[in-house]
């Protein structure tokens, strides 16, 4: 009999990188980088530039519209291991400011820092 496995190695070295990273996989290696969770209907507008100006750097990333509650939403997004998750309302739109959760972690930065930090970190890993 002759055994031939072609994915036999790559299988290996992916279920030894989800075991050695927990499921935290590098973010270049993820299909989705990064949420914008707008906290309502007025905040998309602004929720949609920074969507458009990530996809143009090359940031995969999605708009999550849907009715949902923002702590399901939430914590959707951190069950599926979603590195990056902004979070838009009133007060960031009107402060030029992104509300981001890196890793269960919150922090309040002006919008170019904010995506200077998601640039950076993307190209880094």
């Amino acid at each position: 009999m002759i055994h031939r496995a072609f994915l036999g190695s790559i299988e290996r070295f992916i279920a030894i990188l989800i075991e050695n990273t927990n499921g935290n996989l590098p973010i270049w290696l993820l299909k989705i980088q990064l949420v914008i969770i707008p906290i309502k209907k007025k905040n998309y507008k602004y929720s949609k530039n920074i969507f458009f100006y990530l996809i143009k750097k090359g940031i995969k990333c999605i708009i999550d519209n849907n009715k949902y509650d923002l702590n399901k939403k939430i914590k959707k997004y951190e069950k599926n291991k979603i590195p990056f998750i902004f979070i838009i309302g009133d007060n960031e739109e009107k402060k030029k400011k992104i509300s981001m959760r890196i890793n269960n972690k919150i922090k309040i930065l002006k919008k170019e820092k904010a995506l200077s930090y998601v640039l950076k970190k993307n190209i880094n890993i």
